[in-house]
């Protein structure tokens, strides 16, 4: 008997412990995946603002294009997110519901016990009295062990009719929370049923925009030529600015110790410098990449391209030194920024609020990105890093 007890115990304790950790986990859990999901709708509808005012001013572009892409993506993440989180409620509900199960079993037993512990005492107080039953007493230690037994026993009744209060708490508690477990899946499964709607609209929005836009192929091959034309020019203005650097140097890059751990800060920044825009999408990845409409064409991208909103202030990423400002034909005004052997590079600024020379802080506005409503180039932000004469990818040292 005092075994199965003990047996009982041990199993409510598990349960209980169950409950209370895998409540801690799920609550850690599900609130990391309701900030990722609310983090991953702020940037579909900062999406959808950028992509609005393109539509507005400006037939279908290739920017366009890359932008409803993006845009996907994120639709995915987004879908993604919801499916883990009714993953994680049916794990919930599933576990809950076996809780549930368990201590109304364990109830069940214990109310049973419990009563017939009220019985047999009722019984005991009827056949006897407990005075006499202690007088009777054949000697001292048996009157202290009839004693002792009964306090015993009174306690181990306020015990159980303690652990019954408790596990009826827990026990309504847990019914509680997986009715509105089961409330929130309806209304993520609801959401989920919505966003693959809205991912079905823009998967057709860019299968029609690809279908235009290879209509346009002249037109697409020569804003590919004039981007090459730009790249071009502003490798040669980079070039040029390192080869002035040696020149200081007589044949060398020399930094002074002030560059020197201004560099080496830079370098420990990687993957947590800020962007030269507050807010933006990239439309363009460093490197070679495939045409997204022209077949068998590939892009070649020094830097990142950034969509952002208009007339959106450009900043430092870093403290420098402004090195040079040069206008480039077709692609406005490009700063260029020292910040010890890195250098960064800002293009397509429309106004510029620094001079040759002057020093810089990290998030310093240094001008404003150009706007213009019909231009293919429209709030796009070229960006580029340089370590010494090698280009870097940018993404890689911006934050996430």
């Amino acid at each position: 008997m005092i075994c199965r007890k003990r047996k009982l115990c041990i199993g409510i304790l598990m349960i209980i412990g169950l409950v209370l950790f895998s409540g801690k986990c799920f609550c850690q859990t599900r609130k990391e995946l309701e900030k990722e999901r609310v983090k991953t709708m702020e940037e579909i509808e900062f999406t959808s603002k950028v992509l609005k005012r393109t539509k507005r001013y400006r037939k279908e572009s290739l920017n366009q294009l890359i932008i409803v892409k993006e845009k996907i993506n994120k639709r995915n993440v987004y879908i993604r997110t919801l499916e883990d989180e009714i993953d994680l409620l049916n794990k919930k509900i599933s576990d809950n519901s076996w809780i549930i199960a368990s201590l109304a079993n364990d109830l069940m037993k214990i109310r049973g016990e419990y009563e017939k512990i009220i019985v047999g005492s009722y019984k005991k107080s009827k056949n006897q009295d407990h005075i006499i039953y202690f007088l009777s007493s054949e000697s001292y230690r048996q009157a202290y062990r009839r004693i002792k037994y009964y306090k015993q026993y009174a306690e181990y009744r306020k015990k159980q009719a303690k652990k019954i209060v408790a596990i009826k708490t827990i026990l309504d508690s847990k019914e509680s929370e997986l009715k509105c477990d089961r409330e929130k899946k309806k209304e993520l499964l609801s959401n989920m049923r919505s966003e693959k709607k809205k991912l079905n609209y823009e998967k057709e929005e860019k299968n029609k925009m690809v279908v235009n836009l290879r209509k346009k192929e002249r037109k697409l091959r020569s804003e590919l030529r004039k981007r090459e034309r730009i790249a071009k020019q502003l490798k040669k203005e980079i070039e040029r600015m390192l080869e002035e650097e040696r020149k200081r140097g007589k044949g060398i890059i020399k930094l002074t110790p002030e560059e020197k751990i201004i560099a080496a800060n830079f370098s420990s920044n990687k993957g947590k410098l800020p962007w030269p825009a507050e807010r933006g999408i990239i439309i363009g990845k460093f490197g070679k990449h495939n045409h997204p409409v022209l077949k068998n064409v590939k892009i070649n991208n020094n830097g990142i391209d950034i969509a952002t909103i208009e007339r959106a202030d450009i900043r430092a990423i870093f403290d420098g030194e402004i090195r040079k400002i040069v206008a480039i034909k077709g692609a406005n005004n490009t700063v260029l920024i020292k910040h010890g052997n890195f250098y960064t590079v800002y293009q397509n600024l429309i106004e510029v609020n620094v001079k040759a020379g002057e020093k810089v802080k990290i998030k310093q506005k240094i001008g404003v990105v150009y706007s213009e409503k019909d231009s293919e180039n429209d709030s796009v932000i070229h960006f580029e890093i340089w370590e010494n004469n090698i280009k870097m990818d940018p993404e890689k040292w911006i934050a996430k």
